[in-house]
């Protein structure tokens, strides 16, 4: 997964609270937004 991006690093977004991981992404923010986008809530996000 991850070579196809950056070499060794894997992009991961995480709602703590909703236990939902979004990965291999080409920014943090595109996962931040989407998670956003879909009810999660900014306090919950781990980036």
């Amino acid at each position: 997964m991850a070579e196809k991006m950056y070499g060794n690093l894997v992009k991961v977004d995480v709602d703590v609270d909703k236990k939902l991981v979004v990965v291999d992404m080409e920014m943090h923010a595109d996962g931040e937004a989407y998670l956003l986008e879909n009810g999660s809530k900014q306090d919950s996000l781990w980036a």
